[in-house]
Order: structure tokens, then sequence, then C-alpha cells
């Protein structure tokens, strides 16, 4: 049978010798299960050796975490109360107790679960992931049995729970990416038909061109924080002619009539936005997030939007022979405009564990006439402390 002797001790270690100063931390809470006084008792002991093995696990997969739990805080308070008494020093120890008791509220992540029995052999174990702002992320609801709980090296829920947590990005990977994307359009149709006048012919020529790059570098900073820039430019022209071997003008005239109508688009961005706060601080709007895959592979979730930036258009009519009057000088307006990012890349091999994550690809993503290439290269670190 597992001993629980140590668990106290564990709890002593989680609460007081500064594992609150890394960078990831997870707040764990308890809720015992069960109606009578026996099956109260039990389920603390499942939970007890439920958040041991959690500690085991979790630290050997992700060295950056930092395991926090509600008993061990109550634990570490009462041991600071007891170090600011006189007969043990008189410490002044306020700091430490109010980062203790804020614990929770300064957790990245929160995991609620309860183990608890429900007959001589069997126990259930209900686990919720949340994150800090509250959303569930994950949860676990399952049965196991309780010689298997009490006889193995680590219960089933407990690794249950690290496959779960295998599925995200926990220590944080850190480096630069690198996205450009091309675009250009060169395309030329022509149709004829019957003139609207005598016997004649009307052809339709269109031309429409194109040319833009948007190239985003960002900094993966942390989980929650990507900083960088973006810089898009673009121009575009269409131009239609309509050659009329007989058109009647607006005044009645009727003749050969060749009809240019252009539209001229120019565009560009600089810089990301930056309305997105971060406790209590403004920074870029960019996120990049890692899902890992249970095949081994992973895909990268990428988002982002500009500054603000500025689209000219100008359009012009220009008509040759008898209706020249109907030609119409160029107008230019301006608006403006931004450039927003939502794009998932992958998958790419590589697994939660791996200390690099790099990848370099190119990729035709071309529709009919538009040719668009897009190149991503990054390297990515993963932070451990």
């Amino acid at each position: 049978m597992r001993k629980l002797m140590f668990t106290l001790f564990i709890y002593l270690l989680v609460g007081l010798c500064g594992v609150y100063s890394q960078k990831v931390p997870i707040f764990f809470i308890a809720k015992e299960g069960g109606t009578t006084e026996e099956e109260i008792k039990k389920s603390n002991s499942l939970n007890d050796m439920f958040f041991t093995d959690i500690i085991n696990e979790t630290l050997k997969n992700w060295p950056c975490v930092s395991i926090k739990d509600e008993k061990a805080v109550k634990i570490s308070i009462g041991e600071l109360h007891l170090w600011s008494t006189p007969e043990f020093g008189g410490k002044d120890v306020l700091a430490k107790i109010n980062e203790a008791a804020n614990a929770n509220k300064n957790s990245d992540y929160y995991v609620s679960y309860s183990i608890y029995p429900v007959n001589d052999e069997m126990a259930n174990a209900e686990i919720k992931w949340y994150d800090k702002k509250g959303n569930q992320i994950d949860e676990i609801s399952m049965a196991c049995k309780l010689n298997e709980v009490y006889t193995n090296a680590a219960t089933g829920p407990a690794m249950e729970f690290v496959n779960m947590l295998k599925k995200h990005e926990i220590c944080p990977y850190i480096g630069p990416i690198a996205i450009e994307v091309k675009g250009i359009r060169d395309e030329t149709t022509t149709t004829s038909s019957s003139a609207p006048c005598g016997n004649g012919s009307l052809t339709i020529t269109t031309t429409s061109t194109m040319n833009s790059t948007l190239s985003w570098s960002f900094k993966k900073l942390d989980l929650n924080e990507t900083s960088g820039t973006v810089d898009y430019t673009m121009n575009e022209k269409l131009t239609t002619i309509m050659d009329y071997s007989c058109y009647m003008c607006i005044s009645g005239i009727e003749g050969a009539v060749k009809i240019t109508d252009t539209r001229d688009s120019d565009a560009k961005v600089e810089g990301l936005s930056n309305k997105s706060v971060f406790e209590g601080n403004k920074i870029d709007d960019a996120r990049v997030q890692i899902v890992f895959k249970d095949n081994g592979t992973y895909m990268l979730l990428v988002e982002a939007t500009s500054k603000k930036g500025t689209l000219k258009e100008t359009i012009e009519k220009v008509v040759e022979g008898p209706c020249q009057d109907e030609s119409k000088p160029a107008d230019t307006k301006q608006k403006a405009i931004d450039v927003p990012l939502k794009v998932v890349f992958g998958p790419y091999p590589g697994k939660p564990t791996d200390e690099v994550l790099t990848q370099n690809e190119t990729k035709d993503v071309s529709v009919g006439q538009d040719k668009t290439i897009i190149e991503i290269d990054f390297t990515l670190v993963r932070e451990l402390l």
C-alpha cells in the first residue's frame, strides 16, 4: 500500500520553498466527495495521493511549472504567522503572507479536482482545468479501481491529467517568427459582341494587375505576450477598355468611340496595433499559440492585427471620339484600413517536451490567376525557468 506520511512535508515544501517565484503557477483546489464520514475521509486520502502524484509527474515533464495548492497556502500562512511571534524572532513576514494569500489570484491556471469512492472497489475522479480568466480549458471524468490507486506508482487520474496537459503549451516557447505573404496577379481577358448601333462590334478588354507584400515579424515572449511589427504594401490596377465601332453619345451623335475606365488602388500599413492589455500594460495585438496533438505533431496558431493604414483609390474615365465630354477626371479617395491575421500552420513534427521547435516552410496557396506564396520561418526555444 502506498504511504501518505510525506504528504504534509510536500505541502510545506510547495508552500514555503520559493516555488512561487517561477513563471507558470498552477493552483490546485481539492474538493472532498462522499456523504458519510468514512467516505469523506477516503476522499481526502485519494485527493492527497492525486496531488502528490501531480507534483512528481508535472514537474518531471514541465520544469517551469510552479505547483500551488490551497492546503499548502493555509499551512504556509500559519507557519509565517508563527515566525512573526516573539518566540520565533518576530520576523517581518507581512509581504510573504500577502503573497501566499494571493497565490490563487496570481496563478496562470486553476485545477479543481475531486477523487471520491463510490463503493468498496471503485472511485470517481472529476478534474476541471481553467485559465486565469476562469475559462474552462479541459476536463476529465473517469472511474478508477481503488486497489490500483493504492498500489500503482501514480494514480490513473494523475496520469490522465498529465496527458491532458501534453496537448498544450505549458512551459512557454520563445523566439522569432517571420511570416511573409506575396501576391501577384496579371490577367487580361477580351470579349466581343454587337455594337449598340449600326452593324459594328464592341470589343471589351479587361486587364487586372496586382502586387502585394505582407510581412509579419514577431517575437514570442511568453504564453500570453507576443511583440513585433507588420509591413503591408499593395498596388492594384483594373483597366477596362470598351472599343465601339458604333456608339450613341448622350448628345445623340453616333460614331466610333473608345472608353477607358481605370481604378488604381494603393495601400500602405505599418506596425502592430497595441490596444490589448496584459497585467495592466498595453501590449501588441498579437498572439502565438502552440497546440500539441496526440500523434506527435503540433499546430501553430497565429493571430494579430495591424495599426490603421491608408488605402487610396483613384477612378478615371477617358472617352475618345465624338463623346469626349462624357469623360470624368481622376477622382481620388482615401480611407483607413487595417490588416488582420488569423492563420493556422502545421501540422509539424514535435512534442511538448522538445527543447526546440523550428520550421522553414513555403506554401503555394494560389487560386486561379491570383498567385499567393506564404513563407514561415521560426525557431522557438522552450523556456524552462
